[in-house]
């Protein structure tokens, strides 16, 4: 990625032997670094006008500052010139709006100090863009688009086209330097609805009509970002369904059956099959700790047994399978086979751990 620190350290020798596109990917990032600076200029001036003591009206829901730029400079040195002092003026208004107002003096000169600092950088800025423009000019120039960065926004020739910058703040472009050296009709293409009709007056009809191909990098990554974010849904959509697990009708499975084999309304609802094998073991050591007298322990193992061994076999769920089709498919050797022997190891598993429990017991009881 191509970062201001590249533009302010090239040489014009390496630009010499550099393409439009490198050269405008050097240019753009030195555009985004301007903008970074002017905000950070704007920022200390707003910082210096509360030192000085300056109140700003609010009516318009905007700040309006009562003084301008040179006049509240030549206000912030008289104030520092000043002292730090109770007879201070400007100290004396710094206090005044604000009643918890502490140091205003040292306050005044950190931001005096900031207001400088930031014109600096932004001048030290202007030395990069000659180095960049001097070679621009040497070779006479070439084509270039610029991209409004709005989701509706129109692809340019020049960023001093008419139509832009038409509120309080300007207008702000994405470079589009992959086109910088095409010739017109080629932007004009890829640009597509996107085209200035201001820029691009000769542009074919049946060519603005065309959806877009050009996109700005905002635009691209959040387009990356909406693929990420599908591509882990799916992700997840593939896992639950993987896990998930149901009766082969898609009906809900639940733990509990009656005397018939029939689920009962009671029975909880086992969604994954991670807690249908829980369930299985879970009733096993029931029957093992307890006993089974009336068999319900062993009607729920069968019950949850089938269930696992038809999700674990991959067949699919089909909501207008019956349940004598159903009954023909367990009966199938492999189907039964896995039926018997998870609930051969269920029992396995809960005879160990009831005997490892009654033992624990015996030994806890002397």
């Amino acid at each position: 990625m191509i970062t201001y620190r590249d533009a302010e350290t090239v040489t014009p020798d390496a630009l010499r032997r550099m393409t439009p596109p490198e050269i405008d990917d050097l240019f753009a990032a030195t555009y985004q670094e301007r903008f970074r600076r002017e905000e950070a200029l704007a920022r200390a001036w707003q910082r210096l006008y509360g030192a000085a003591g300056v109140r700003a009206d609010y009516r318009t829901g905007r700040p309006v500052w009562p003084m301008n730029h040179r006049d509240l400079e030549q206000r912030a040195l008289d104030g520092l010139r000043g002292g730090d002092t109770d007879t201070n003026p400007v100290g004396q208004d710094a206090k005044k709006h604000s009643a918890s107002y502490t140091g205003w003096y040292t306050s005044l000169a950190d931001a005096y100090r900031a207001l400088v600092a930031a014109r600096a950088a932004l001048a030290a800025l202007e030395v990069t863009e000659l180095t960049l423009n001097t070679e621009f000019w040497r070779r006479g120039g070439w084509t270039r688009a610029y991209l409004v960065q709005t989701h509706d926004g129109h692809v340019h020739r020049t960023m001093d086209c008419p139509t832009c910058h038409k509120g309080e703040e300007r207008t702000r472009f994405a470079w589009m330097t992959a086109y910088s050296g095409k010739t017109e009709e080629e932007i004009v293409k890829a640009a597509a609805s996107r085209a200035c009709t201001v820029c691009y007056p000769s542009a074919p009809v049946d060519t603005l009509k065309r959806p877009t191909t050009m996109f700005g990098p905002d635009e691209l990554a959040r387009a990356k970002a909406a693929e990420e974010k599908a591509r882990r849904k799916a992700e997840r959509d593939a896992k639950a369904k993987a896990a998930a697990i149901t009766l082969p009708d898609g009906t809900p499975l639940r733990d509990e059956v009656d005397r018939d084999g029939r689920q009962t309304r009671a029975g909880n609802i086992v969604k994954t099959l991670r807690t249908a094998k829980t369930e299985l073991n879970r009733e096993a050591w029931y029957a093992e700790a307890w006993g089974d007298e009336h068999g319900r322990h062993a009607r729920n193992m069968l019950h949850l047994a089938r269930a696992i061994a038809w999700k674990e076999a991959g067949l699919p769920v089909r909501p207008e399978i019956d349940e004598k089709a159903v009954e023909v498919m367990y009966a199938e050797t492999k189907l039964a086979e896995a039926v018997q022997e998870l609930l051969a190891k269920a029992r396995a598993k809960a005879v160990k751990e009831v005997a490892a429990a009654r033992r624990k017991e015996a030994r806890q009881g002397r």
